[in-house]
């Protein structure tokens, strides 16, 4: 878990407060503790996404992983990592609530300020519904002052009518989780290549990928005879595989692990893409 430098005085939580710490929505958005205001012994991640416009802070791997599990969800609206229980007062008025111990005071004397590690936005029916997420790993819940706190973040959400739930690595497929960060790091293409090369591939792909299918061959082969026909480098068209998953026009099986060297009846799901081609669904579930 990682260690928090326990040194905020009166004066840094206000100029916190006045960088906009713990404010903002979307792209605006900035998380009220970051990886620099941690010790070493955590294990910290800054973390892009292509739906994304800002840097997003993680204070474990189980809640980055978590992050990329959420976002391909195209009805999440918005993510707040690191969002700050605010005022400090309430959480300790809720403490003495449910008779629990409040947060220890930062060294200075003042309150010190809890933060839920995800508030997210989902686009529901046409209407925002907001929802609060603790994640922590599974060991972490035998602590009886990390479920104290837990219970500290419950309350306050339940206060704002906001559901909350606890996440651990039980409450999502973790390869799922892995395979989109795989792919989001592939949804950027350079800025030379042409909207007509990108149609070409796509298209090259679409009818390679179905030609092939129950016929036991490689997504790499399949993607090297198109770089061979096309005279590209080796490699070329299986980045824009990932690219066209990434952006979910061609859809995956995100649940098993996505490399070149899976059968191709491994890795595309065959059943929505083929949805998707008779114009019946969009892709975005989890398969």
């Amino acid at each position: 878990m990682p260690r928090r430098k326990n040194n905020l005085t009166k004066e840094k939580i206000a100029k916190l407060i006045k960088e906009g710490r713990g404010q903002g929505e979307k792209e605006n958005y900035i998380p009220w503790s970051q990886i620099g205001d941690f010790s070493s012994l955590g294990r910290g991640n800054r973390v892009n996404a292509p739906n994304s416009k800002r840097v997003h802070h993680f204070h474990s791997d189980l809640e980055r992983d978590y992050f990329f599990y959420t976002i391909w969800d195209d009805d999440v609206d918005d993510l707040r990592e690191q969002y700050p229980l605010r005022p400090a007062k309430e959480i300790i008025s809720i403490a003495k609530e449910l008779h629990y111990k409040p947060p220890k005071p930062y060294k200075s004397g003042c309150d010190f300020i809890m933060s839920t590690d995800m508030f997210v936005t989902i686009k529901i029916n046409h209407k925002k519904v907001e929802k609060a997420y603790s994640v922590k790993y599974k060991k972490d819940l035998k602590k009886k002052r990390v479920l104290e706190k837990l219970a500290l973040e419950e309350t306050y959400w339940g206060y704002r009518d906001v559901p909350y739930e606890i996440i651990t690595e039980d409450s999502f497929n973790r390869m799922a989780a892995r395979n989109i960060s795989f792919l989001f790091s592939h949804a950027i293409l350079k800025p030379e290549i042409s909207e007509e090369v990108i149609d070409h591939i796509y298209n090259e792909l679409v009818d390679a990928i179905f030609y092939y299918k129950d016929k036991g061959v490689r997504l790499c082969e399949i993607c090297k005879g198109i770089d061979i026909n096309n005279g590209y480098e080796n490699g070329f068209t299986l980045r824009f595989f990932y690219y066209y998953a990434a952006l979910k026009d061609i859809p995956v099986k995100l649940k098993h692990l996505i490399v070149g060297t899976c059968i191709i009846d491994e890795v595309v799901d065959f059943v929505t893409f083929e949805n998707m081609m008779n114009g019946e669904m969009e892709n975005g579930d989890i398969v």
